[in-house]
């Protein structure tokens, strides 16, 4: 009675254990991993206010500096019109879209730096 026991504990085991079982298991984890990955990458990359704010001073200053190097550089005659043009431009572009994410993840106060100095950048156009 034993041996049988055994066999038909094995003939059930065989039969739970099919590749279609299998795939659809490993399916499932694998969805489940996915989900898993996606949920702590989206909680990951949110930024608390007062980093985004931080950031925003940050590259307002670095900006800031870069403009007022490029205008020296304009007035010595060290770069053409038309770099500093493009200079100038960039730093638009960059500070309004800077801006625009520091608004919407920490408020006007967290933009308000890179608006500053997006303003003295158009005034330079």
């Amino acid at each position: 009675m034993a041996a049988r026991d055994v066999r038909q504990r094995q003939e059930l085991i065989n039969r739970k254990c099919t590749p279609g079982l299998l795939f659809a298991i490993c399916g499932c984890v694998r969805q489940l991993c996915a989900i898993t990955a996606a949920i702590l990458l989206l909680a990951g990359c949110a930024q608390s206010p007062d980093k985004v704010a931080n950031d925003a001073r940050q590259t307002a200053a670095s900006w800031d500096a870069t403009l007022s190097t490029a205008e020296r550089a304009r007035s010595s005659g060290e770069i053409s019109t038309s770099f500093f043009k493009s200079i100038v431009a960039q730093a638009l572009t960059s500070l309004n879209k800077d801006a625009q994410s520091a608004r919407k993840s920490a408020g006007d106060s967290a933009a308000a730096p890179l608006e500053t100095v997006a303003a003295r950048a158009a005034a330079l156009r």
